[in-house]
């Protein structure tokens, strides 16, 4: 127990997990608003596999599993994403 820094002991209070819950849900809702933003301009998959990506924090990996598809391909749908993103 000696070698345990006292800070990694210290429980969190409750302001402190509000104020970081309060971050993160702001953070969604930028991502949110900024991937709906460029809706109209991608496809289906793009759209759908551009929101697990950023906003719901899924890998490439876990999308691929969850579709049934190839990495290349979520990986592709993704670059192709963001550069439609880049230029709107």
């Amino acid at each position: 127990m000696d070698m345990v820094p006292e800070a990694a002991l210290a429980v969190p209070n409750e302001e402190a997990l509000a104020a970081e819950r309060q971050v993160r849900e702001d953070q969604i809702r930028y991502a949110e608003a900024a991937v709906s933003g460029i809706r109209s301009i991608l496809t289906g998959a793009q759209f759908y596999r551009l929101r697990q990506y950023c906003i719901e924090g899924k890998t490439e990996s876990e999308i691929t599993e969850a579709e049934g598809v190839t990495q290349q391909a979520v990986s592709k749908s993704l670059v192709s994403a963001l550069k439609k993103r880049e230029n709107f």
